[in-house]
């Protein structure tokens, strides 16, 4: 895969989280067999999860999911999964395996990147350091804004009796996550529709922070690929570090693959650990997702009235 840029504002459910797609696992994958793409690029539940089977190319993400009641989209996130497509690679040249990503709804303002503090991410460089600072998200493909992005990698497929292994619960650049942690998540880690081939993943906030420190120039040396409106000293990423207390904010998410007998849906279930309650807090008791179709509005969910009111765990 020589071409490490995907052309972007097309459409393309694969062109994420950034244009840069440099195939970084997959290259290596493939070296290390001799020229073979891994077999499990081309396995269920990844193929109708990304949607190969209408494309005829597991290389390529063309599918979506969200709710729906009674045929209408009823849901303040899509949901992508990828597979072999190279989407996902982070400043540390890691994720672009089995990438996933929630994402909505979309952002009133289509301009500019809203973040934390008031200011947008062209500002970053120049504002009081926040390495966790949330901010909206621009998705490459669909050149479309969005106020509420979180992604993870990697997906996995696991069997009846398994579970999310416990040395997963942590950062590959700053360690293991607290104990009070991982303990929350060990108690949801367990697969819990007792079938096989059920996924599990973790997704987490996105954020945006300087690559070499407030108000320095020159000396971007990631070439302004790591963020999507061409900044130089911002580096975007979904944050899965522990931070001074340990604690990151982790949504963690069980799915399995059905069929009606006219097409696939998703039975889901999902937690986010409140380090208030030091547990991790069920969403909707379980819901179900089906494949978003052209009309059905999900790549353009809009924002919230201004007085609704929604409690969300902290």
């Amino acid at each position: 895969y020589p071409n490490p840029w995907c052309k972007g504002n097309d459409g393309d459910l694969s062109c994420t989280p950034f244009y840069y797609k440099p195939w970084t696992y997959e290259n290596f994958m493939k070296y290390q067999s001799g020229g073979q793409d891994p077999h499990w690029c081309y396995d269920e539940p990844g193929a109708t999860l990304i949607g190969a089977g209408n494309s005829g190319n597991v290389f390529t993400t063309t599918r979506a999911w969200a709710h729906f009641t009674d045929g209408k989209l009823d849901d303040k996130f899509f949901y992508v999964f990828h597979g072999c497509d190279g989407a996902g690679i982070m400043h540390d040249c890691e994720g672009d395996i089995k990438y996933v990503e929630r994402i909505g709804p979309i952002s009133g303002d289509q301009n500019n990147l809203l973040c934390e503090d008031g200011i947008t991410v062209k500002e970053i460089p120049n504002a009081p350091y926040n390495p966790r600072r949330r901010c909206e998200f621009r998705h490459p493909g669909l050149g479309k804004v969005y106020s509420d992005y979180a992604a993870g990698s990697a997906w996995n497929t696991y069997g009846a009796n398994d579970r999310i292994p416990e040395e997963d619960f942590k950062s590959a650049a700053s360690g293991s996550w607290s104990p009070d942690v991982i303990n929350a998540l060990n108690k949801v880690a367990t697969n819990p529709f007792n079938e096989d081939n059920a996924i599990g993943f973790m997704i987490f906030p996105w954020v945006c922070t300087t690559v070499c420190g407030v108000g320095k120039q020159g000396c971007d040396d990631t070439n302004k690929v790591f963020n999507s409106e061409d900044v130089e000293n911002v580096k975007c990423y979904w944050d899965n570090e522990r931070g001074d207390d340990g604690t990151p904010l982790v949504q963690l998410f069980w799915g399995i693959l059905k069929n009606d007998g006219e097409k696939p849906y998703l039975d889901m279930k999902g937690w986010i650990y409140d380090k208030n309650q030091k547990k991790m807090v069920e969403f909707n008791n379980g819901w179900t997702m089906n494949i978003c179709n052209d009309g059905d509005g999900c790549f353009d969910i809009p924002m919230p009235p201004k007085n609704a009111t929604e409690i969300i765990p902290s």
